[in-house]
């Protein structure tokens, strides 16, 4: 999975000096979790939402939304990553 590169890009403690983006991305970061956590120990597909993150490159702030995100995690993960 794509998680690393993508967690390395959207963790909250990169976001200190910006509270907004900080508390957004701990919401969507859950959201993202319980949504994993479902598909694998579930082994269904639970309701897609839509998630904002705020990723950190190295001059400035980027806002990324995920619409209703399905399935294939990994593909959303690598395409946010790129």
């Amino acid at each position: 999975m794509y998680f690393r590169p993508f967690y390395f890009l959207v963790h909250p403690d990169l976001f200190g000096k910006h509270p907004a983006a900080q508390a957004e991305n701990e919401r969507s970061l859950q959201t993202l979790k319980n949504y994993v956590d479902t598909l694998v120990t579930d082994r269904r597909r639970p309701n897609p939402e839509d998630v904002t993150f705020f990723t950190k490159p190295r001059t400035q702030i980027k806002k990324v939304s995920i619409k209703k995100f399905n399935t294939n995690i990994n593909k959303v993960l690598l395409d946010c990553t790129l």
